[in-house]
């Protein structure tokens, strides 16, 4: 059995992310211990410029607020070159170097993995400090990039949250679909919740409850939904009065498309790596005159197709077919997508088939 796929490219989109907060940075000064792109840049109210560092470890970076104040957050816009693990610290005293010498850490972060960015990662302190100088200490970075940031704001929150923003993903979504993926019967996926307030701060997710409606399966009180049978299940998930959708394919048995054999159109390059079972190899399709191009890989042997899962990087196809053949002859067309943005980076799109041979 075959697998074709079409591709060609479209265009891009951007975002932009605001916080209400006063951000208590603006009108300080800043340094680093290195500056592929300024300091300062990461305190000018302008998420369109950014502070980078070297490409290496460790590397620091200082605010100055010119005399000191009280805040209780810390707010990064990461520019996508993001640290992995690094700590915060605050203090009032410089050494003759002009770098914080009484400094006391007031936030660590360990090993963490980001995504989508630019990403707004909001730090909420275990108590209201009153400092002068905020150092940041990149540790690890979490790609092979410097550290880089749009914005770094230091924040005094106080009063009763309001729970502005909810959303639930489920792990690995379609980038199109947000609310739907894929896992196999009896393993767990996680359900990532989102809760923010006005000022995009972390609102509590005490009573949070899961509810599967449709389909068949489990939710732990983590938010791991274990589904039981094969299809497609719905969960409703509920925070105080707002709720929210997702849905998650459960296929059986394992990818059938591992290592088997390929073939593609002469323009392809290394199409190979697009059955090795990693996520982080890709092949492409050259640059072909008429804009098209395609990839078939045959399976082996005859199966009932439960789910056909791409994940595709900047190089997005707009439009696409899946297609299944029982000779690599006769095609007929099982799933069309059209009208996709090009250059998105991590376009997944899954499609589900129960009953085709």
């Amino acid at each position: 059995m075959y697998m074709k796929r079409h591709l060609f490219f479209s265009l891009a989109l951007a975002a932009s992310l605001t916080t209400s907060a006063q951000n208590l940075a603006i009108g300080g000064h800043a340094t680093a211990t290195s500056e592929t792109q300024a300091a300062e840049l990461a305190i000018d109210d302008n998420e369109g410029t950014r502070w980078e560092s070297a490409q290496s470890d460790d590397q620091s970076w200082q605010l100055d607020m010119n005399e000191a104040k009280e805040f209780n957050t810390i707010q990064i816009v990461w520019e996508g070159a993001y640290g992995k693990s690094f700590t915060i610290e605050a203090g009032n005293e410089v050494d003759s170097d002009n770098i914080l010498s009484d400094g006391e850490v007031v936030k660590t972060v360990t090993d963490q993995t980001l995504a989508g960015f630019p990403y707004t990662q909001t730090l909420k302190l275990d108590k209201t400090v009153n400092a002068r100088y905020v150092r940041f200490n990149g540790i690890s970075r979490g790609t092979p990039y410097g550290y880089s940031f749009f914005e770094f704001r230091v924040l005094n929150v106080t009063g009763e949250q309001t729970l502005e923003t909810f959303t639930v993903t489920p792990q690995d979504p379609d980038k199109f679909d947000s609310q739907l993926s894929a896992t196999k019967v009896g393993t767990g996926i996680k359900l990532n919740v989102v809760a923010k307030d006005k000022e995009n701060l972390d609102y509590p997710t005490d009573g949070i409850k899961y509810e599967v409606t449709s389909g068949a399966g489990t939710v732990s009180a983590d938010g791991i939904f274990t589904p039981s049978q094969k299809g497609l299940n719905e969960i409703k998930v509920t925070l105080g009065d707002r709720t929210a959708t997702v849905k998650v394919f459960a296929y059986e048995g394992d990818n059938l498309a591992l290592g088997k054999l390929y073939d593609n159109n002469p323009e392809a390059v290394d199409p190979n790596v697009s059955f090795d079972g990693n996520w982080g190899s890709r092949g492409g399709s050259g640059n072909p005159a008429d804009g098209h191009s395609w990839l078939a890989v045959d399976l082996g042997a005859y199966y009932t197709i439960d789910c056909v899962d791409l994940k595709q990087e900047q190089a997005n196809a707009a439009d696409f077919t899946v297609q299944f053949s029982e000779d690599g002859e006769a095609w007929r067309v099982a799933y069309t997508k059209t009208d996709l943005p090009g250059l998105q980076g991590d376009v997944r799109t899954y499609f589900f088939d129960n009953t085709t041979d």
